[in-house]
């Protein structure tokens, strides 16, 4: 299996759910860096960017990305006060996605999409994008810049 089948079969799983809620799926890369190779694209709707990313066979940490700012996975999660309730979580030391309760990663991502992101999206937009600003802000100060 490559990285651009493993996207196809992620996007097969995902677009149901995001379909309904007016994003469509547009890929952008399938290529190889240091880390290997993998698969990219976002799930647009509007100025909102839903991105995915497969490394080899394996899922990357999903990004949300409103203008300039972006966030993953897990600080949306955070910043949405529900990160105890997340099925999916970034490991920053073993630098992977892990699952909890079971699921498999891809499974654990549509439970926080339908349960935690989505209704928070559906509650304003907006709200959304001061998220993002937020984490983004955090990501700086966290670099120090």
């Amino acid at each position: 299996m490559t990285a651009q089948s493993s996207l196809a079969e992620l996007v097969e799983q995902l677009e149901p759910v995001l379909k309904s809620h007016g994003f469509t799926f547009t890929a952008e890369h399938d290529a190889v860096s240091s880390g290997g190779p993998f698969a990219n694209g976002y799930f647009v709707r509007g100025p909102l960017r839903i991105g995915v990313i497969v490394r080899g066979t394996t899922l990357g940490l999903p990004v949300y990305e409103l203008g300039e700012y972006n966030a993953g996975h897990n600080d949306v999660v955070r910043l949405l006060g529900r990160a105890d309730d997340a099925r999916l979580q970034w490991d920053p030391d073993e630098y992977q996605l892990l699952a909890r309760n079971g699921y498999e990663p891809i499974e654990a991502f549509l439970v926080d999409l339908s349960t935690i992101v989505l209704p928070a999206l559906r509650a304003s937009q907006d709200s959304l994008a001061s998220l993002l600003a937020t984490a983004h802000a955090e990501r700086l100060r966290k670099f120090g810049m």
